[in-house]
């Protein structure tokens, strides 16, 4: 009889031992099939550091993450921590729950020659069709609740090979204490993160699923116009694009039918600068605002309540052949025109100013077709 309790109590610690050592090694086992079997799984090569699953709380961590490009060689994205901590008890009442989700140290390379972009190979085996039959994907609603989203000293580089110009944006940190969806309650989604320069981005959604009806709002405060300057340059021949925009725009509509949202609100334009190849300024201005009464892009309305321009400065020089500004923007008036194939069915366009207003402006006026120049 003893005997018997002995090798039973030894075929439970043995037992025990097997599954202690399996969960320990189970997260190494992961993190080498993920290597190994990544382009079935995500479509790229990929490279992990370290993987750690905590059984008691629910918290995956993956350090030193790396995903290649379809070369294998050069890096299309990479971070350094991955926090990512579940409730899986919640799933009882079919809410896919989060407690924290934290990234650091995100660096993404993204390439765009032409048309194309270094990424669309993903976009494919992600977009490919799915093998599950839509009969046999769940009915019930569901909920999702993410809490504590952070994203922190992440960078994204743009480069345009047409261009030769790599636009970086570079530690951007953002937190989101909560996006909720209910597929039978209202529900929302709030983000902000701040500029390099300055100034912030913010945004709140908020829609209900029941009847697809949704509003957000959103707002950027002094966004930098110098870092676009490279594409500015590709259709004036200028050397200097400066200023800061800001805005804050309503947007109301229905998921299902996006093209019918309408948009509200008001844009603002600082300290506008823009300088020709002489870098002689050509035009300026102090602030530009403009209100929004209602833009309704399915009807072709677009009504603008007001349009003021503060300190607004042009520099005009005519001469026998053109002007400056026609030569800095590349308009050729005797350039032939290309005809427009209407449609069969054509929509009339409205639109509307019902104030514009310019204060102290400046037209600095050059005129060489007499003997001498007329200032």
């Amino acid at each position: 009889m003893a005997s018997r309790k002995r090798i039973v109590r030894i075929s439970l610690l043995t037992l025990l031992g097997i599954i202690l050592i399996t969960l320990v090694f189970l997260p190494l086992a992961v993190k080498n099939y993920a290597i190994k079997h990544s382009k079935e799984l995500l479509g790229r090569q990929i490279d992990i550091e370290k993987l750690k699953f905590n059984y008691f709380t629910g918290t995956l961590r993956i350090y030193g993450f790396k995903m290649f490009e379809q070369n294998e060689k050069d890096v299309f994205t990479s971070f350094d921590t991955l926090i990512v901590n579940t409730e899986p008890y919640k799933l009882i009442n079919n809410t896919k729950s989060i407690e924290q989700f934290y990234l650091e140290g995100l660096n993404v390379n993204i390439i765009k020659k032409d048309l194309a972009y270094n990424f669309d190979d993903l976009i494919a085996f992600f977009m490919a069709k799915d093998s599950v039959p839509k009969d046999s994907l769940e009915a019930t609603a569901f909920k999702y609740a993410l809490s504590n989203l952070e994203l922190k000293h992440a960078s994204f580089n743009v480069y345009e090979s047409n261009l030769d110009h790599t636009t970086t944006v570079e530690d951007l940190s953002f937190f989101i204490p909560f996006i909720g969806w209910d597929q039978e309650n209202k529900s929302t989604a709030d983000i902000k993160f701040n500029f390099k320069k300055g100034g912030y981005f913010e945004s709140s959604f908020n829609v209900n699923p029941s009847n697809g009806e949704f509003d957000a709002s959103v707002v950027v405060k002094d966004l930098y116009l110098d870092p676009f300057y490279k594409y500015a340059a590709q259709y004036a021949l200028i050397n200097t694009l400066e200023g800061r925009v800001s805005t804050k725009l309503k947007i109301e509509g229905n998921i299902y039918t996006p093209q019918t949202s309408l948009v509200s609100g008001n844009v603002s334009l600082n300290d506008f600068l823009m300088t020709d190849t002489t870098n002689k300024k050509i035009l300026g201005s102090k602030q530009v605002t403009c209100d929004l009464e209602a833009l309704d892009i399915s009807k072709n309305s677009y009504k603008i309540e007001s349009v003021t321009i503060d300190d607004p400065y042009a520099y005009f020089q005519l001469d026998s052949i053109s002007n400056n500004l026609f030569r800095t923007f590349k308009y050729d008036p005797n350039e032939p025109s290309h005809e427009v194939t209407s449609d069969t069915i054509s929509s009339n366009v409205y639109y509307a100013i019902n104030h514009f207003k310019v204060n102290d402006g400046t037209l600095d006026y050059t005129d060489n077709l007499t003997g001498q120049p007329f200032d």
